[in-house]
């Protein structure tokens, strides 16, 4: 890995205020297409993801969801577990869609990271 590469991992944070402007369709798409390159324990993909763009839900969401500290972000990604999926009864029960979840979460991170520093919105 390069030195620039852990630059950059490392100079991502955890983001609490942000702009009142909209992130694109074709932004939120690169960041979600990211999710399905992440490992998955025997490639078994049991997650979807619901991207919530409208203002109005977001706020509601903010008000139940202690973590969306701050100012209200453009867009919310919610990682799902779909355990109505076949394919969640052929795996051990060891938690391994938790550990996916995260992982597909890192990427999405780190490509909105990506896109910020390509936006000059933040130093990368």
């Amino acid at each position: 890995m390069s030195l620039e590469a852990i630059q950059f991992i490392n100079s991502r944070r955890v983001t609490r205020h942000f702009q009142n402007t909209p992130v694109s369709a074709e932004d939120l798409w690169t960041i979600l297409r990211t999710a399905r390159w992440a490992p998955a324990a025997s490639n078994i993909r049991l997650h979807r993801y619901v991207c919530i763009t409208d203002r109005s839900l977001i706020e509601q969401i903010k008000m139940v969801s202690p973590g969306i500290a701050g100012t209200r972000p453009a867009a919310i990604i919610a990682v799902c577990v779909d355990r109505n999926l076949d394919a969640f009864d052929t795996i051990e029960k060891n938690y391994h869609e938790y550990i996916d979840a995260g992982t597909a979460t890192e990427n999405m991170l780190l490509a909105a990271h990506a896109l910020l520093v390509q936006w000059g919105a933040f130093p990368g």
